[in-house]
């Protein structure tokens, strides 16, 4: 399930730290998640690349999908002309990607989610999705990176700085098409 958290426009540290040693716990400790990200690309690729086991990949799907396929095959069910590959649940992108739910809000009786990073679906529908991390995605992951890793740095509002150093650490997740 997904964290509760009071959404605020102060973060501290600790909170981001505490978000990337669950998402590396996560990703460390499962090859079938570990493969499955670094074969996503995108946003989840760069969040695990440092985490995740490389050779993962090389191992090909995980034992529990290659048995899924062969549960298909035994009884017989159509489906082995389909491809049999690790995949991600959505609960488990969440968690590489920091969403939480918030512990205050909800609109029409819905949780709303917030995040340190874009999911995924966000990330491909957006205008820095050119199919591969390109220098420019590079550039603002690790400027983000850093103002997440250092709030000191961020500006506050109050400040008479532009208004591209304003820095946002949770942003609701209809909010991220904004990039």
């Amino acid at each position: 399930t997904l964290p509760l958290r009071v959404p605020t426009s102060s973060l501290r540290k600790a909170d981001y730290i505490q978000y990337v040693q669950r998402m590396r716990s996560l990703v460390r400790n499962n090859q079938r998640i570990s493969r499955a990200a670094l074969m996503t690309g995108g946003i989840i690729w760069r969040l695990v690349i440092e985490a995740a086991r490389i050779d993962s990949v090389l191992d090909g799907p995980s034992l529990e999908r290659l048995d899924e396929a062969f549960d298909v095959l035994r009884e017989g069910r159509p489906g082995l002309e389909q491809f049999y590959d690790d995949m991600l649940t959505q609960e488990e992108e969440d968690t590489i990607c920091g969403v939480f739910k918030s512990s205050e809000e909800t609109v029409h009786d819905a949780e709303q989610l917030w995040s340190f990073w874009p999911r995924r679906t966000v990330w491909e529908s957006s205008s820095v999705n050119a199919g591969y991390w390109t220098s420019y995605n590079e550039e603002w992951f690790l400027k983000r990176r850093d103002l997440l890793l250092h709030p000191e740095k961020v500006a506050t509002e109050d400040t008479e700085t532009p208004k591209e150093i304003h820095f946002r650490p949770l942003v609701h997740q209809r909010e991220w098409r904004v990039f």
